[in-house]
């Protein structure tokens, strides 16, 4: 008896070889089996591992996964998992334990997804997960940046609003799309769709200070206490600003941690600094130009061409003579007549000193790291300071004058003659009248001064005194 084809083939599956040959047969039958064939599943499955949502699973049965999501299961897939009792009530213990932590401070501050509910609701009321984590997204590539760029990511919001008055501009929908598009906040018209809706809530435009405020972050009550303690320092007056010179002269760069360390250079940590306070006269963020900036600070590169700190001239031809004709001194011209890398004239509003370490606040998770970073940079102006007010004291820092001693020959009236110490010396040389008396030889100063020495000696008690020697026994 004779094995149909189909059995044989059948049978054959067993074998490695053929289980190979028929693995996409196989995968297609499971396809057929589980309903993906049609246009409809195929396209829903896609989305699914797009938005990369977890499947919905209530609290009591079993818990929310943690960490990013595989994207496996479809939204909807998988329906609520059935753990045992005895281990329910542990899970209910985490989950609140979970809970409470994802709810605690996040750098010092309240968490992002507060402070975007917070400052800016949706319209509804409820954030899906697909806008929540657009948000975050936008949020962390703004604040990615670092907070020196902030002031010109507010300018380029500011530029490109069409909407509401100079100071509270506002971004229309057209607006905010080409210009987070460009600047990488966004990654799609999808996102920036549901991002400008949820910041909107529900009307046309978005204020532009509103966007900014969400991405500096917020400032907890004891880290602002810090902040406008050490403003109080830098200002003492109160005036409200402080000039940029000033600010550099007292705010020491080189006790900044990143200095200090070594992750940062002493040049590239001002100019990020005088970026983040909006006191910088440099063009955009290029990472080419900071790279060869660093690459020339740690003397590894010579200075780019057209670098105001230092960089070779631009328009001044170098090496061999040409046949036109150079001006003397026209390199040297050129690198003096350079704008500075900022404005010295500049004054720094207390605002943005306090914006600038908000948005530095959201990077610096522990308290005490955050305030030595802020009072560190003062310590060497007020060494120097006090320093040098010890120098510039008027009066002696121990009591008076110290007396002096000159042991003098003297005549009283009854022709008696004594030795007689004189304790005040002090303006007897300039009476001379003579140059080289101010040396502490008192018998140079000749006889112009003996009449007042005999008078302060009777003013020491020295009663019936005639007349001194001023000279040496």
């Amino acid at each position: 008896m004779t094995t149909p084809r189909s059995s044989v083939s059948a049978v054959g599956l067993g074998t490695p070889r053929a289980s190979n040959v028929s693995s996409p047969l196989q995968r297609g039958a499971e396809a057929m089996l589980l309903g993906k064939t049609t246009p409809a599943a195929r396209a829903a499955e896609k989305r699914a591992l797009t938005c990369a949502r977890p499947p919905p699973r209530s609290q009591p049965e079993a818990m929310s996964p943690a960490g990013k999501s595989t994207g496996i299961h479809p939204p909807g897939a998988t329906g609520p998992v059935a753990v045992p009792t005895e281990a329910a009530g542990s899970e209910v213990e985490h989950a609140g334990q979970s809970r409470r932590l994802c709810e605690g401070s996040i750098y010092g501050g309240a968490p992002v997804f507060e402070e975007m509910t917070n400052h800016l609701p949706s319209e509804d009321g409820a954030l899906d997960d697909e806008t929540a984590r657009f948000v975050r997204q936008f949020v962390s590539r703004a604040r990615g940046r670092g907070a020196h760029r902030l002031p010109r990511l507010a300018l380029l919001l500011r530029n490109a609003s069409s909407l509401g008055t100079s100071g509270k501009e506002e971004l229309s929908q057209l607006d905010f799309t080409p210009v987070t598009m460009a600047e990488g906040l966004c990654r799609s018209y999808h996102e920036c769709e549901r991002v400008f809706r949820h910041f909107a809530r529900g009307r046309q435009s978005v204020p532009v200070d509103a966007l900014i405020t969400v991405a500096r972050g917020s400032l907890e009550s004891g880290r602002a206490a810090i902040v406008r303690e050490v403003w109080s320092q830098l200002d003492p007056q109160g005036k409200g600003s402080v000039q940029v010179l000033d600010l550099l002269e007292m705010f020491d760069i080189r006790r900044l941690p990143d200095v200090r360390f070594g992750r940062q250079d002493v040049e590239g940590a001002r100019r990020e600094l005088l970026e983040g306070m909006n006191a910088s006269l440099s063009g955009g963020p290029d990472r080419s130009n900071d790279y060869a900036l660093e690459e020339s600070a740690a003397c590894r590169r010579p200075r780019p061409v057209g670098d105001p700190s230092g960089g070779g001239p631009v328009s001044a031809p170098a090496g061999r003579p040409d046949v036109r004709f150079r001006s003397t001194g026209d390199a040297r011209s050129e690198v003096a007549g350079r704008p500075p890398a900022f404005n010295p004239d500049a004054q720094i509003s207390i605002g943005d000193f306090e914006a600038y370490w908000t948005a530095m606040s959201s990077g610096i998770p522990q308290d005490e790291v955050f305030e030595q970073t802020l009072r560190s940079p003062l310590t060497n102006y007020q060494a120097h300071g006090k320093a040098q007010a010890e120098r510039l004291r008027i009066h002696p820092p121990h009591g008076g004058l110290k007396p002096c001693n000159l042991r003098l020959f003297g005549t009283f009236g009854d022709g008696s003659q004594r030795v007689l110490v004189l304790r005040n010396d002090e303006g007897l040389e300039h009476l001379s009248a003579a140059a080289g008396t101010g040396d502490g030889q008192f018998w140079t100063w000749g006889p112009k001064v003996q009449g007042e020495v005999v008078r302060r000696l009777q003013a020491d008690g020295f009663i019936g005194l005639k007349s001194v020697q001023l000279r040496p026994f």
